[in-house]
Parts: C-alpha cells; sequence; structure tokens
C-alpha cells in the first residue's frame, strides 16, 4: 500500500467535511420542513461543522476530550491488550486506527446533534412554544419578533411569534437583527 500524502489527506479531509456538513444540515432542517440544499452552496456546507463547534464551547470542549480518549485508547491501553494476547492478528497501525476511530466519532457526534437539534425544534415549533429571543427589521421597514433557528449566506430561517412553521426569508432583505431584552 502506498504511502498517503498531505495532499491525500487534505482531499479526504475536504471531502469528510463536506459529508459531515450534508448529513448535518440535511437531517436538521428536514425534522423542522426545511429542505435545505434547495438553499445552500458549498460553502454554507462546508462551515456547518465548523460553526456548530465554534457556536458551543461545551462541545468543543467536549470533542477535544473525547480525542484524546481516543488517542490514549489507541496508542497506550490497545498495545498493551495486544500483548496480553500474543496468538491474536496484529492489526493496521495505531495511527491509522486513530484517524479511523476519530472519523467514526465525528460521524456519530454530527448524526446525532443533527437528530437532537432538529427533533427539539421541532417539537418546540408543534407545540407552539418556541421563544422569541430576536426583532428583525426587513427593507420595507416591517419588524418581527422572531426566534432564529437558522441562516446561511444566502437566507435566514425563523419563527414569528406565536408561528407553526419555519419562514424562509433572503438575507439580503433584512436590515437589522437586534436582541430582544427578557
Amino acid at each position: 500500500m502506498k504511502n498517503i500524502g498531505i495532499q491525500e489527506y487534505l482531499s479526504f479531509g475536504y471531502l469528510y467535511l463536506l459529508v459531515l456538513g450534508i448529513i448535518t444540515d440535511t437531517i436538521f432542517y428536514n425534522l423542522i420542513g426545511i429542505k435545505i440544499l434547495n438553499y445552500s452552496n458549498i460553502s454554507d456546507i462546508l462551515l456547518t461543522p465548523i460553526n456548530l463547534l465554534t457556536s458551543n464551547l461545551i462541545l468543543l470542549f467536549a470533542l477535544l476530550l473525547m480525542l484524546g480518549i481516543s488517542y490514549y485508547f489507541v496508542h497506550y491501553i490497545q498495545p498493551k491488550l495486544q500483548k496480553l494476547k500474543p496468538d491474536q492478528p496484529t492489526t493496521a497501525n495505531s495511527s491509522t486506527q486513530w484517524i479511523t476511530l476519530t472519523a467514526v466519532l465525528f460521524i456519530c457526534l454530527f448524526l446525532g446533534l443533527g437528530i437532537g437539534r432538529g427533533s427539539a425544534v421541532n417539537a418546540l415549533i408543534a407545540e407552539g412554544k418556541l421563544e422569541t429571543s430576536k426583532l428583525i427589521t426587513f427593507s420595507n421597514s416591517k419588524t418581527v419578533e422572531v426566534r432564529i433557528v437558522g441562516q446561511n449566506t444566502a437566507f435566514i430561517f425563523y419563527v414569528p411569534k406565536n408561528g407553526r412553521s419555519v419562514v424562509v426569508s433572503p438575507i439580503s432583505s433584512v436590515l437589522q437583527i437586534q436582541e430582544l431584552k427578557k
């Protein structure tokens, strides 16, 4: 097997990030009634995993902890376990195992985030319990009290006060988004 160089790792990483973004966005937005791929471009999808991680520091620290634990397991615990059973066939090298384990952890994390966030927001919308937190002023001077459930480079997705469905508006029609004081 040929050694994989940095270019191949970057290409695989790019494709992997694309898959993570598609999975997360598609699941989340489908659960709230939006076909997000109709409203997204490639940069929106690529940035989804990064946006999720940087918007929630607890999630970022949990992910870093998971990465550390998986690295420790693959590089320190597993070799000790293999020494206890010398008749077992050896597996791939530890770097390959760690990359594979990390990829699986990321898929599981983002799949769970998409399902969990989408289900929670959908339930709140259906019950009419989604609290408003923003005041949007549009270019026609109309203002609406809303809860923003998503945004990308071209569209904003929100639920108006007492609304039971998601509204999609072009971001170019928004003049101002103001935080409501509660």
